[in-house]
């Protein structure tokens, strides 16, 4: 299943398209679904960079720009504005006008189509809802429930069958730093390969989060920690986390169970300034460190460090 928003760098209409399409397939656990943002670059510096700055901060769709040299070579006058003119002719328009969502199954055939004149969020969703999947295993209300779906809507984990996601199951080093890669866009360049001693081959499901990992520097400790195969705890997912944004600084968080200088440290109290976590016990003074991150825990972080709204206070 695919949904397609097509529209002008320009206009507001299609950030709140966008973020409307990726809250519902959130919402509903939308499964093997795809978002694409179709752009029109013609609206100048502002609008671009404002649509840029939406996609570089959430990487969970597709994001294809189409240039136009001139107003006669611009795709709204050629394919762009057939699709939009049909979404408004089908919809009682008599113009073509942007933006407009498609919503394809998976055999593109198309189930949902509007203009901005005729988009209605609740058919959206009625449209998406035939994709929607739940997990056995996912209780409703369970504190990574939002998180399950988020990530599964966003292509960064799939379940470990159709009706279950395993929730309580241990992740490695290989895993999470893959889930993390997907939640970054899935960022390739031609140095980012894995060194031999990592132990992958192209073609390997790590193959590409290790090699960009490493071009990071984040597999400082990987070795020593079992590699790519060993069981990843929480104080090593968060310190992956802290890495691929950046290694900020800050922090006052303090937890009995991590002693000082540890090189984990500085992650935990940065994601714990910022939301991400507030501990493992009701005081909320401890960590718990050195306990093997589960599928439910990695995605809950990973929600949390990508998702503002959804941080703990």
């Amino acid at each position: 299943m695919s949904v397609l928003v097509l529209g002008s760098v320009g206009c507001g209409i299609t950030l709140r398209t966008l973020k409307a399409a990726r809250t519902e397939m959130a919402d509903l656990g939308v499964r093997d679904g795809r978002i694409y943002l179709m752009e029109i670059k013609l609206d100048g510096t502002a609008g671009v960079n404002q649509v840029r700055e939406y996609v570089s901060a959430n990487p969970s769709y597709v994001h294809v720009a189409a240039t136009a040299t001139s107003a006669s070579r611009n795709p709204y006058n050629l394919a762009f504005w057939d699709i939009t003119y049909a979404c408004d002719g089908r919809n009682g328009q008599s113009s073509a006008t942007m933006p407009a969502v498609v919503v394809l199954d998976k055999n593109c055939r198309p189930i949902y189509y509007a203009s901005y004149h005729t988009f209605d969020q609740n058919r959206l969703r009625a449209a998406l809802s035939g994709y929607a999947g739940s997990f056995s295993d996912v209780d409703a209300g369970a504190f990574y429930e939002e998180a399950v779906n988020w990530a599964v809507s966003g292509n960064i984990t799939v379940g470990t069958s159709d009706t279950r996601f395993s929730p309580t199951r241990s992740c490695t080093h290989a895993q999470i730093l893959t889930f993390l890669w997907r939640a970054m866009g899935e960022p390739r360049n031609s140095q980012y390969v894995p060194p031999a001693w990592v132990g992958v081959q192209p073609g390997n499901f790590a193959y590409d989060a290790l090699g960009w990992a490493y071009a990071k520097g984040m597999l400082t400790n990987l070795s020593a920690n079992g590699g790519p195969d060993g069981s990843c705890t929480r104080a090593q997912a968060m310190d992956y986390i802290w890495a691929a944004f950046g290694r900020p600084q800050g922090g006052s968080a303090g937890f009995s169970d991590i002693p000082a200088g540890m090189y984990y440290a500085d992650a935990v109290s940065w994601a714990v300034d910022l939301g991400i976590t507030n501990g493992t016990n009701a005081a909320r003074n401890e960590f718990s460190p050195d306990t093997v991150c589960n599928r439910g825990t990695i995605v809950t972080f990973l929600h949390r460090a990508f998702v503002e709204e959804v941080r703990v206070k």
